[in-house]
């Protein structure tokens, strides 16, 4: 970041950045790796009852989209911009999260993974929800 941000950058040599570039991309594989190994050895069968994670995967994909969408249309935002804000704000929780939880968290590591998948399963059906809205709103 100190490199980009002073424009020192240009003086990295390519075969750094194209490494940095590959480390880079390792990030969500990896991330889906873990997921894949918590998941494995978590109880799954009844995450539908499961409270704190579906509040979380609810508000992740209702409440904070509504907010952004009120957002857009009380200030002056462009309506790609717009667009593109409402469908960022609607996608399930990122990847990265149970690693990060992992780390800092260990305890919470599978109730954060439980969310990750519930999240992405109910983002089956708010995604194309959110692309309608998108559309007829902007």
């Amino acid at each position: 970041l100190f490199l980009l941000l002073s424009g020192l950058s240009i003086h990295v040599p390519e075969a750094i950045l194209k490494m940095l570039g590959m480390v880079g991309g390792m990030a969500t594989p990896l991330s889906m790796i873990y997921i894949g190994a918590i998941l494995a050895g978590a109880r799954i069968a009844g995450i539908s009852h499961d409270r704190p994670v579906v509040w979380a995967s609810i508000v992740r994909l209702t409440v904070f989209p509504a907010l952004v969408l009120g957002l857009c249309l009380l200030l002056p935002v462009p309506g790609e911009m717009a667009q593109i804000l409402l469908l960022a704000s609607m996608l399930p929780t990122a990847a990265g999260v149970p690693v990060l939880t992992g780390t800092f968290a260990p305890n919470e590591k599978e109730e954060a993974t439980k969310i990750v998948l519930f999240s992405t399963l109910l983002s089956l059906g708010t995604t194309p929800l959110s692309v309608y809205l998108a559309h007829l709103f902007f």
